[in-house]
């Protein structure tokens, strides 16, 4: 596979790791060690013991050696939560951020080889890590783009912190994602409606495509409305007031708020 030319490469990556014996990073028998799970956020089927790919691994290859947080392996804190709240944190205040699909990490290979070697004792791995990541455009609009404007800017474009983000190698292509250009309407163009992405669960689901914070301000609602957004945060839920959901988040232009840039 091509670093850049499947739009969701990270996704298949994590599937081919499991066919090649990869477990989910989170499902190690020694993981509480490591990370807490908030089973209230997630199905209530789900367990530690039978159910769900939170389920512990007794056998987990890897078991003993360092927790991988970077590994494509891990999900992201939030990965199947019923009510957009985090489901899974860890210990030591590592981030875990949205459970990164860009490609295998270092301690993936290593565990691959680890694993192989004992088949083959010449396995290795053939390319090595720059360190570095690189970022394609998934639309050629985004080529010299003037400003970033609308969810299809921040989820398409690199220079909008959009685009297929991948891991670089030693020798191989690595294009740095470019810096951000304006943002259109302000910090009010930097919402991103993402309802779409949780099929039809939640009447607003939004996020914040900029590389700064926001600070929402509804005075013409009563009580008034104040709340902000961290930079590049996603998958937020509008808060809700005496009982209401102000869903009009996710329609910055016409909700009557203020957007500033914190």
């Amino acid at each position: 596979m091509h670093p850049t030319k499947c739009p969701v490469l990270g996704v298949v990556t994590h599937e081919i790791a499991h066919a090649m014996g990869l477990g989910h990073e989170q499902a190690r028998s020694d993981r509480d060690q490591y990370v807490v799970t908030y089973w209230q956020n997630l199905p209530s089927s789900w367990n530690a013991e039978n159910s769900g790919p939170y389920k512990i691994m007794s056998k987990a290859y890897g078991v003993g050696g360092p927790y991988d947080y970077d590994s494509i392996m891990q999900y992201g804190k939030n990965f199947f939560s019923i009510n957009g709240q985090d489901t899974i944190a860890a210990i030591n205040g590592a981030a875990i951020g949205q459970g990164q699909r860009i490609g295998l990490s270092k301690g993936d290979v290593e565990q691959v080889v680890a694993m192989y070697m004992q088949m083959k004792s010449s396995c290795s791995a053939g390319s090595r890590f720059s360190g570095e990541r690189g970022c394609k455009d998934i639309d050629a609009s985004c080529a010299g783009l003037a400003a970033c404007d609308g969810t299809a800017h921040y989820t398409n474009c690199c220079a909008c912190n959009g685009g297929i983000e991948y891991q670089c190698f030693i020798g191989g292509e690595c294009t740095p994602r470019p810096p951000m250009p304006a943002v259109a309407a302000g910090a009010a163009g930097c919402i991103m409606d993402i309802t779409h992405k949780f099929g039809g669960h939640y009447p607003c689901v939004f996020g914040n495509g900029c590389d700064y914070g926001i600070k929402i301000m509804c005075p013409h609602l009563v009580p008034r409305m104040y709340t902000s957004v961290p930079a590049n945060g996603m998958n937020r839920l509008p808060p809700t007031i005496n009982g209401v959901t102000w869903n009009g988040i996710c329609k910055p232009a016409s909700s009557g708020c203020q957007f500033e840039k914190v």
